[in-house]
């Protein structure tokens, strides 16, 4: 009896205790939640943008504006961090565990990760994620070439995922991490995607019928996703801030996920598990003179990616110096002349195919002066593209091509391009047909500086007896021709994204009429230099390929190339601790404090 009598004491204490433990747990969570909500102390920052998104869907999205917002809407197992460049875990728990052949990377979900459907990320959601990103007809051809290095993903139970590559890549953390997660249950709910392999989607019309109307089906909902705010649905999003209004070419408002997952990681992982601004609103502002009217009238906190000659003029005046931070960090982005070398695919002038013809062209553009007249000095020259995340790979050895139109002419008389008809314009007997160097130049209609760099060179250019008329175009229809081919020179710009150290988008010749080469650039050599790189891991062979593709690109002068872009970015000095980074977009707006 005593020994059941102390057995019911040593009960009744447990219980008590166990009782004090979880109203001490309870009163734990409820101050580290009190402290979260504290947190969220800033109300609502307004940002200033020159664009729109293209989409609010980050398979689809080609846009800069959409590609930043994205982040906030989306998550991914890994991203960067724009402190420090390092990645780090999202969905993931932790970094991937990478086989020794580095062949194989396997990651584990966080046990917290939900979707705003309140579904779990699980495996599964990541296997499907890759295959809908590598499906033939989801429009995203400038991504997709990036991950044809995955060969499988197998979801190994509800939280594990092993992701395989064909060849050891210096680009594997990031293709295997860095892309967003969506959910297999909103999309592909009938899990149709699962008789369809990754290795078979690049098969794309040789597949089975009923393979083929899965992936249609998938792409063709992928595919309108946020495409408009009705097309939004934060159902199989699983980011930190939600959609809450778009206006196209007005507006687009974020506000704090209510139901975001990571609310529970405690302490909070990194900035991006932060809340810190109840509502991110983005103003679109195209037009110089409305950019400079809402800057003195003080309605933004931020203004991202000001044209540099605003920036330029309104850095100078003191009454706004008193109120803003004019701040411009070096940027992963440069500006480019496009020179189609395969206009003839395209039923376009055949003079842009001719290397003398594209090297002249280079001679006709006085960087120099643009530099300073456009650029406002916020750039620096560069002779051909190398790594934004890695200006010490920049080759030495190709010299910037100076404007010299005594050149430029020389080039053209030798290689047979001459005034035959005594028109003015030179001309060249191609394929019995006689051509002359008669080349249309577009780009798109709200960037002033490049109507000024086209109207440049159509002025150089007519001196040389080459005609060149300028088109201004709408950002979409702009954007189909520069997908299609359909120009013979095209004025533009590349940001890169934070870690990408590729080519392949760019230069790879598969990437042509696909993906980003729009001006057809590749050859055997070439592409055997580009995948030779995204393989190599030892840094002093990666270093020397890399200039060996400057080089392959600068002989051919596929782009007369500009200079990189300073990110001008205008803070208001009400948010002066707000950090700035090097990396894109140089902000992250939801840890300001």
């Amino acid at each position: 009896m005593g020994k059941n009598c102390w057995d019911q004491n040593w009960k009744d204490m447990e219980q008590k205790y166990a009782k004090a433990l979880r109203q001490m747990l309870g009163l734990l969570l409820l101050v580290a939640s009190s402290m979260w909500v504290q947190a969220q102390s800033i109300e609502r920052v307004t940002v200033g943008e020159t664009s729109d998104a293209d989409q609010l869907n980050p398979y689809t999205n080609f846009s800069a504006t959409g590609s930043y917002i994205n982040e906030y809407l989306f998550f991914s197992l890994l991203r960067t961090d724009k402190k420090t460049g390092d990645f780090v875990p999202l969905l993931a728990e932790n970094l991937p565990e990478v086989s020794s052949d580095m062949l194989s990377y396997t990651y584990t979900i966080h046990p917290f990760a939900k979707f705003n459907s309140g579904k779990k990320v699980t495996a599964r959601d990541v296997v499907f994620s890759i295959k809908a990103l590598r499906n033939p007809y989801v429009n995203n051809s400038q991504k997709r070439v990036h991950f044809e290095i995955i060969t499988d993903a197998n979801a190994l139970d509800e939280r594990r995922v092993v992701i395989h590559v064909k060849k050891p890549n210096s680009q594997a953390m990031r293709i295997t991490g860095e892309f967003a997660i969506l959910s297999e249950e909103h999309f592909d709910p009938e899990h149709s995607l699962d008789a369809v392999s990754i290795s078979e989607e690049g098969l794309g019309d040789k597949l089975g019928m009923d393979k083929l109307k899965a992936l249609k089906t998938v792409a063709d909902g992928l595919n309108v996703y946020g495409s408009s705010f009705a097309a939004f649905n934060p159902d199989p999003t699983c980011g930190s801030y939600i959609l809450t209004a778009w206006r196209r070419g007005a507006e687009i408002v974020l506000g704090t996920n209510k139901h975001f997952w990571g609310k529970r990681v405690l302490p909070l992982p990194n900035d991006y598990f932060k809340q810190n601004v109840g509502e991110i609103r983005f103003e679109i502002v195209s037009e110089e003179a409305a950019i400079r009217k809402a800057i003195f009238e003080n309605r933004f906190d931020l203004f991202a990616s000001m044209p540099q000659q605003v920036f330029a003029n309104l850095s100078d005046i003191p009454a706004l110096a008193a109120k803003y931070q004019f701040v411009s960090p070096p940027g992963p982005s440069y500006e480019y002349i496009g020179l189609n070398m395969r206009s003839t695919d395209r039923g376009r002038n055949p003079a842009t195919a001719d290397v003398a013809v594209r090297r002249a062209l280079a001679h006709l553009v006085h960087v120099d002066l643009l530099a300073v007249q456009v650029c406002y000095g916020l750039g620096t020259r560069i002779a051909s593209e190398y790594p934004a995340t890695r200006p010490d790979f920049k080759n030495p050895d190709l010299p910037l091509i100076p404007f010299d139109p005594e050149k430029a002419n020389s080039i053209l008389d030798q290689s047979g391009w001459l005034d035959h008809d005594a028109n003015g314009l030179r001309d060249k007997t191609i394929g019995g047909e006689d051509v002359q160097i008669v080349l249309e130049c577009i780009y798109n209609e709200n960037k002033s500086e490049r109507k000024a760099i086209a109207d440049h060179l159509a002025e150089n250019a007519l001196k040389a007896g080459i005609l060149v008329s300028v088109v201004p175009l709408p950002w979409k229809e702009y954007l189909a021709r520069l997908k299609s081919g359909d120009f013979e020179i095209a004025i533009g710009a590349w940001v890169a994204d934070p870690n990408e150290d590729t080519y392949r988008q760019i230069w790879h010749s598969k990437s042509w009429g696909v993906g980003s080469n729009f001006v057809g650039f590749g050859s055997k050599e070439s592409d055997a230099q580009v995948e030779r790189y995204d393989e190599t891991i030892d840094p002093g062979k990666h270093l020397a390929l890399s200039k060996e593709i400057q080089k392959s690109i600068y002989d051919q002068q596929p782009y007369v190339f500009l200079w990189t872009n300073n990110q001008c970015l205008v803070l208001s000095k009400r948010f002066a601790k707000a950090p700035i980074y090097n990396l894109r977009p140089g902000f992250w707006i939801a840890a300001w404090e």
